[in-house]
């Protein structure tokens, strides 16, 4: 379901090579969440849009076009995000549609933020990470990668 040659390759010439060589075989032993497949059927049916910005040192990490989407394809973007619901970490904002969250993820970041080491060029390891609020904001502050 997952494919690990991205993130291997990612790791080839790191501490971290052997370790990911056995990526395979673990994520075949794992049981993986019984809505897996609906996330990943919901994923594959969003539009592609190529982003032209990235903005993820912000409250809510977003991604936009170089125009925004036609109004049947913003409905279309909607739709297959809310077959993610309910969104428990965030907020986000995608092509111009805003995800709010449960749990306002952006108070907590700021309360963290600045009591972190520089993040810059850092390999960093987010263990339960949910829906990878976190990892999007650590991007933001200047990691070279987040897993």
């Amino acid at each position: 379901m997952i494919d690990p040659l991205p993130l291997q390759r990612a790791l080839a010439d790191t501490p971290l090579a052997a370790w990911s060589r056995a990526l395979p075989q673990r994520l075949a032993a794992i049981r993986w969440h019984g809505d897996l497949p609906r996330w990943l059927s919901a994923l594959e049916a969003l539009p592609r849009i190529a982003p032209v910005r990235v903005q993820l040192d912000r409250d809510a990490p977003c991604v936009t076009g170089a125009v925004p989407p036609a109004p049947a394809v913003a409905e279309r973007i909607r739709h297959q995000l809310q077959q993610f619901h309910p969104w428990r970490k965030g907020p986000f904002l995608i092509h111009g549609i805003g995800i709010d969250s449960e749990w306002r993820s952006e108070r907590k970041w700021a309360r963290i933020a600045p009591h972190l080491a520089d993040l810059s060029g850092r390999l960093i390891l987010d263990v339960g990470c949910g829906n990878g609020y976190y990892g999007w904001r650590m991007l933001g502050a200047g990691a070279g990668r987040v897993i």
